[in-house]
């Protein structure tokens, strides 16, 4: 696959930049990285800066589909991030997935994702049109000491380097991922999500079978998680029904 790719040695936020290159390069597969970032962003506005010894980057995918064809492609993202994670750490170590965007590590943040549709007003220029492109942007703390991540985080936060006790060779973790998450979406592309992948998601869900608590938009709803449907959307059911949901938070209650 012809991916075109962008490296920087800093910015602001590689997903802001692979909205921009889409609007440049439309229908082209586009990869951004960067060493740094000082603005990155995650769901609901967060920013965080990201420093030296991390994975951070964003995969600009054309996608001329419908959007639930595509509703899935944070979880695709962690599996490729656990795939890529797994081949380096002890078979006992507990890689999970915690709906929609997060990876965990023991319990830790190890990963987050943020997929993003349309080309703000922030990045747009004169030249750029709006690129029907979906921004997979990813960011993995792999070398990085998590402590420089800041107190203010919403999980505690881990990184390969912690977990294994030495330091990862991050050009060949990069590369792998992308390789990973390249072919992941490829097939996404072709087929939607399949029958297996679902399955694979929900073995590495966080909390699946247990009572969570789902926000969305200032409403929750409780309930245990059951699983996902064909698009990667969380089956719900509540004392009185069951919901499927495509965006929002969860968090763990006790037994329902």
């Amino acid at each position: 696959m012809n991916v075109r790719r962008f490296d920087f040695d800093s910015l602001c936020s590689t997903n802001d930049t692979a909205l921009a290159l889409a609007g440049e390069h439309p229908g082209e597969v586009l990869l951004v990285t960067a060493a740094t970032q000082t603005g990155g962003r995650g769901r609901n506005g967060r920013t965080w800066h990201s420093p030296v010894g991390g994975a951070w980057l964003s995969l600009a995918w054309p996608c001329p589909r419908e959007p639930e064809h595509y509703q899935a492609a944070p979880l695709l993202a962690g599996l490729a991030v656990i795939e890529t994670a797994g081949a380096l750490l002890p078979h006992d170590a507990d890689l999970a997935i915690k709906w929609p965007n997060d990876v965990l590590l023991n319990g830790r943040k190890l990963a987050g994702v943020l997929c993003q549709r349309q080309l703000p007003a922030a990045v747009s220029t004169s030249h750029a049109t709006p690129a029907n492109a979906l921004i997979v942007g990813i960011g993995v703390n792999v070398n990085l000491d998590p402590a420089l991540l800041g107190n203010d985080l919403r999980r505690p936060a881990t990184s390969l380097r912690q977990a294994l006790g030495h330091e990862v060779n991050l050009s060949a973790f990069s590369d792998a991922l992308i390789a990973d998450l390249t072919q992941r979406m490829a097939r996404m592309e072709a087929h939607g999500l399949t029958p297996a992948e679902v399955a694979a998601i929900e073995a590495r869900m966080l909390w699946r079978g247990q009572t969570v608590n789902f926000q969305h938009n200032g409403a929750s709803k409780q309930g245990r998680l059951e699983g996902l449907d064909q698009y990667g959307r969380l089956i719900l059911q509540t004392a009185t029904e069951s919901l499927t949901l495509a965006s929002g938070e969860i968090e763990q209650l006790h037994a329902f």
